[in-house]
């Protein structure tokens, strides 16, 4: 190795999980001696030959769990590459160029459902490449553009063969060592990179701040010509160009969209039009193939610190109910609020303030989650969706469940985040809920959009009689619509 070579390993990293599998093996090799002693004293002829072949499972045992371990696995930073080694048999070796690398950033492992064990695996909603080893924290490496690499397929291989090879687009890998503060800290000063931020103290503080750069990333940073945003200034929601594919099914296509501060603008569409994955998009759950997003000037899927900003003043509220059933509702609005940050005390007076305009007592508040019906469920995830004042909102089909005075409710409660310049992008299939709450519409039809404006301007677009929300969407789609007139 080179005096510009630096091998940082990862066999330390993988101690718990050998210690967890050993004796696992060691059963196994007691089992089948003490099997094969018995069978060679009591079978005859050529079941003894069986018998003599049983070593050969805990044989294959060691070799696919604790034989992975062996080898040269690790980190390798060279001049202009840097080199990963996952396991030994199964030759997940990937190298990148060094000048790709855009951010660094160093966390504790969140899968806690299978920490200690060595995960290899393609996350394609992110494009991350997971490398994982032990219970240490984590080194993400974000790449500034895609690189292309032929994936190997997830977990450890008995044969040096590959398992289900495939292409993958990278952008970001997630990786272990023994020391990942050095590694962390090597990359920042090859690349000429600001130093991390400091925060807090002690050792477990340092396992706990994500390390940040802020070199920019040229595929996810505001197209050329576009001004530098600040927190203040700007559109609430700014996505250019917007397009993702699964397999060969393109859902979205070439969509830009704006939302300004104190605007509701509606997204509609039929089933499959690509509502769901432009959420995903600019709620920051999937990374788009094309385009670029930016809440509130802050790049969405740009360098870390910027993608940090952005999520702080995002709300969501999903269409489906992701609560623990055991939490009361309270309970489960203060885990929201710790999770932004937001101090206990003003956690309080806010989720008062907001539960009393949408109808919520105490008293339901007090009762588990489970208890709740498909109503109340709704009106707590519009709570935990805003319980941190976000300047950007996105909601989901937010009245579904919701009974006629709860509408109104909601309608009520939404006039007023609106002038308070929160800025809305609301999804439903109910056209006159966008028809009364909506500035504008966008309607989404086959991955584009097909047609964007206030009802009013849409329908002197298409040369209709009157403002009807239906007729408006059914003239941007190029169906005609139900005759007679229709219900929701």
């Amino acid at each position: 190795m080179t005096q510009d070579t630096r091998h940082f390993p990862a066999h330390g990293a993988a101690k718990s999980a050998r210690d967890r599998i050993t004796p696992i093996v060691v059963m196994a090799w007691v089992e089948a001696t003490a099997v094969t002693a018995v069978g060679l004293a009591l079978l005859p002829g050529w079941w003894r030959l069986l018998a003599l072949a049983l070593p050969l499972v805990p044989l294959w045992i060691t070799i696919a769990t604790l034989g992975q371990f062996g080898g040269p696995v690790g980190v390798t930073l060279s001049p202009g590459k840097v080199t990963v080694a996952w396991l030994r048999s199964a030759r997940h070796h990937y190298s990148f160029p060094l000048g790709l690398v855009s951010g660094v950033s160093m966390a504790p492992r969140s899968d806690d459902s299978r920490a200690g064990l060595s995960i290899c695996r393609w996350v394609p909603d992110s494009q991350r490449l997971e490398l994982l080893r032990g219970r240490g924290p984590v080194v993400r490496l974000f790449l500034s553009e895609p690189c292309s690499r032929i994936f190997q397929g997830d977990g450890p291989r008995l044969w040096a063969g590959p398992r289900r090879p495939r292409q993958v687009a990278v952008r970001e890998v997630a990786l272990s060592v023994d020391d990942p503060e050095a590694l962390a800290d090597t990359l920042v000063r090859m690349l000429g990179l600001p130093e991390p931020r400091a925060g807090g103290a002690g050792a477990e503080a340092r396992t706990t701040v994500v390390k940040e750069t802020t070199r920019p990333d040229p595929a996810h940073s505001p197209p050329p010509g576009a001004a530098a945003s600040s927190a203040l200034d700007g559109p609430c929601l700014s996505a250019t160009g917007l397009g993702y594919a699964y397999g060969t099914v393109t859902a979205v296509k070439e969509v830009t969209l704006t939302v300004r501060a104190g605007e509701v603008v509606g997204l509609v569409g039929l089933n499959g039009a690509g509502k769901t994955t432009t959420l995903r998009i600019v709620t920051g759950v999937l990374r788009p193939q094309a385009g670029h997003v930016s809440v509130a000037g802050f790049g969405l899927w740009a360098d870390p610190a910027q993608s940090l900003s952005a999520r702080r003043v995002l709300g969501v509220v999903p269409d489906g109910f992701p609560v623990y059933p055991r939490l009361t509702g309270r309970e489960y609005l203060e885990f929201v609020a710790r999770l932004y940050s937001v101090p206990p005390a003003e956690a309080r007076s806010r989720t008062a303030e907001l539960a009393s305009r949408l109808d919520l007592p105490d008293a339901v508040l007090a009762r588990p989650s489970a208890t709740y019906s498909t109503g109340t469920r709704r009106k707590l995830m519009i709570l935990a969706g805003v319980v941190h004042k976000p300047r950007f909102l996105v909601m989901d089909e937010p009245t579904s469940g919701l009974d006629p005075q709860a509408q109104r409710s909601f309608k009520e409660w939404l006039a007023t985040i609106r002038h308070d310049g929160v800025g809305v992008l609301l999804s439903s299939h109910s056209l006159p809920l966008v028809a009364d709450c909506c500035d504008r519409l966008l309607i989404l039809h086959e991955g584009t959009i097909a047609a964007q404006g206030s009802i009013g301007e849409l329908a002197s677009r298409f040369r209709l009689a009157g403002s009807d929300a239906e007729a408006v969407f059914f003239a941007a789609i190029g169906r005609p619509g139900p005759r007679g007139g229709g219900c929701e």
